[in-house]
C-alpha cells in the first residue's frame, strides 16, 4: 500500500476527517488501487514490490523514497474513499433493458434507473500531485520518412 495507515488517519484528522482505524486500511488500499493503474515514469524499484511506488529512473525523485505528491494524493483519496466515494470503475455496458418484446416489431424498454455506463471518477485535486510523475497514456509514435 502506498503510505501508512498511521499517517494516513493523522492526515485526515488535521483537515477534520475522523477515519475509522478498522476501516482505514481498506480505504488506503482503494487509494493505492486506483494509483497503481496510473502510467507512472520509471520503473518500480523492486522488480518483486506489489504496488507501483517507489520507483527509479525519475530525475530528482529518491528510488527508495515515495514523494511527498504521492503520498498526499493516496492520503487524499484514502479520505474521499472514506466518505463513500468509489474510487474505482465497478460497472461497465449499457443501459439495463427493462423489457423486451416482438410483436410484429421489436419494442424494447430501457430501465433507466439501470444505468450502467462505465466512468472513471474524476478528482481535481489529483492531476497537480501527480501529474509530474506520470507518462503517456500508453500509447506511442512512430516516427516515418519518405525516401
Amino acid at each position: 500500500m502506498i503510505g501508512n495507515v498511521n499517517d494516513f488517519i493523522a492526515f485526515g484528522e488535521a483537515r477534520g476527517i475522523a477515519i475509522d482505524p478498522d476501516l482505514a486500511a481498506i480505504f488506503l488500499t482503494n487509494a493505492t488501487d486506483l494509483l497503481n493503474e496510473k502510467p507512472w515514469l520509471g520503473i518500480p524499484t523492486d522488480k518483486d514490490q506489489e504496488d507501483s511506488w517507489p520507483r527509479s529512473g525519475i530525475t530528482g525523485v529518491d528510488a527508495a523514497t515515495i514523494p511527498k505528491d504521492i503520498l498526499k494524493a493516496a492520503y487524499r483519496l484514502g479520505c474521499e474513499a472514506s466518505a463513500g466515494v468509489a474510487l474505482s470503475v465497478t460497472s461497465s455496458g449499457g443501459r439495463g433493458i427493462k423489457q423486451a418484446a416482438i410483436t410484429g416489431a421489436v419494442s424494447v424498454t430501457y430501465d433507466d434507473t439501470l444505468d450502467t455506463f462505465a466512468q472513471q471518477p474524476y478528482f481535481p485535486f489529483l492531476g497537480p500531485l501527480i501529474d509530474k510523475y506520470v507518462g503517456g497514456s500508453g500509447a506511442f509514435n512512430v516516427d516515418v520518412w519518405r525516401a
